[in-house]
């Protein structure tokens, strides 16, 4: 048996985004596996957020209490990194999320080298792949990535395939999402009470939707259109439920108001169980990397939610043999969710392939397993 590592977690801070509830999962299952796991989070948010759901043997530390500007809460990192920069050379592991936790990880990765040190080894997992970022914004990242023991990719897109063709010596996996979640629908009692919480009329149905950050690299607006698109065909009945926050949530509001749609579309902001909203939805619709998916949608197929997406990679051609159906064109996206709307017995059939594939391959603790590979030839590489 492998000894036991000490690992620190590096993230912005304990939001409700897909990178950051990877960190959490894998800091409970790293702890429950009997590792020392620290989550270092680079501001404090409410405790509710996210913060709730770390396993009580995580240790959790803040480099600053409050949230600021953003040149402020790089400053106040850089000040913790530097004055804590013994402390992080005690433990393994430190594996970085972000931008703001990879700019840190580089710094340490640097006065790692020249202080000639053989601890920590400094891991990231990239999670912006596939994603519509700026050219410059990218290749900052990989010039990031390039000063790392080990790094994880969720996904792979041409971009990342030629980083690793270059880099052949480099430690880089391929990891996909796992997610740390029960199996099965929310109680409907509990869906029930969600929904009449956020406003969502007792007499909506079917309810399609989404859970995500409202992040630009996540195409919320265009998620929007698509459904509704949806809503314009379809009896007042059907409704559609966009849960999440970020600096598009606005511009996604008024777009459904312009549209006259804003009794039949709920944007209700962070839900803190997203279980509870994916167990009301008939059809979730998410975006692919190719036949990567997120976080979030891997969390609805466990519900038993069937699941289409938009897809970033324009290559990829739809198919009903693909496990999530997929289309980088929103008029085909709209199409195949009204389809599935007027077909209660596809859904299901949908749904069960879905998330019998979930179950199988998507568990935190398949995802920990191929981390603690990566984190020990990391390791190997110091």
């Amino acid at each position: 048996m492998s000894a036991p590592l000490s690992i620190v977690h590096m993230i912005p801070a304990l939001t409700k985004g897909g990178a950051e509830r990877v960190a959490v999962d894998l800091a409970n299952a790293s702890t429950r596996a009997g590792h020392s796991t620290t989550v270092v989070a680079g501001w404090k948010v409410a405790e509710q957020i996210l913060r709730v759901r770390l396993d009580p043997g995580v240790h959790v530390i803040y480099m600053t209490q409050r949230v600021g500007s953003k040149f402020q809460r790089y400053w106040a990192g850089l000040k913790w990194v530097l004055e804590n920069r013994k402390w992080l050379a005690t433990h393994d592991v430190v594996h970085v999320h972000l931008t703001q936790a990879s700019v840190f990880g580089t710094i340490l990765f640097t006065l790692r080298n020249l202080s000639g040190d053989s601890r920590p080894a400094i891991v990231e997992t990239y999670h912006c792949v596939g994603m519509k970022i700026p050219d410059y914004e990218r290749a900052f990242h990989a010039w990031n990535c390039r000063r790392r023991d080990g790094l994880a990719v969720m996904a792979l897109d041409p971009y990342w395939r030629d980083f690793m063709g270059r880099s052949p010596t480099r430690v880089v996996e391929m990891i996909p999402n796992g997610v740390d979640t029960p199996v099965g629908p929310a109680p409907p009692g509990c869906v029930r009470a969600y929904l009449e919480g956020i406003g969502v009329p007792a007499t909506a149905s079917p309810i399609i939707g989404t859970v995500g950050q409202f992040r630009a690299e996540r195409q919320p607006q265009s998620i929007a259109r698509i459904l509704i698109e949806v809503l314009k065909q379809t009896p007042d009945s059907v409704h559609a439920l966009m849960c999440g926050s970020g600096e598009k949530l606005d511009a996604v509001r008024a777009l459904v108001e312009g549209e006259g749609l804003a009794s039949r579309f709920s944007l209700p902001g962070t839900v803190n169980e997203p279980r509870l909203a994916m167990s009301a939805m008939s059809v979730y619709l998410t975006i692919n990397v190719g036949s990567i998916t997120g976080v979030a949608a891997i969390e609805a197929a466990f519900c038993g939610v069937p699941i289409v997406a938009l897809q970033v990679d324009s290559t990829c051609s739809p198919s009903d043999d693909d496990l999530i159906w997929s289309s980088a064109a929103p008029e085909s996206l709209s199409q195949r969710i009204l389809r599935l709307l007027a077909d209660p017995e596809e859904r299901e059939q949908i749904a069960a392939r879905q998330h019998a594939h979930a179950v199988a391959n998507y568990s935190v603790d398949s995802m920990l397993a191929k981390y603690m590979t990566l984190y020990r030839r990391a390791i190997g590489v110091r």
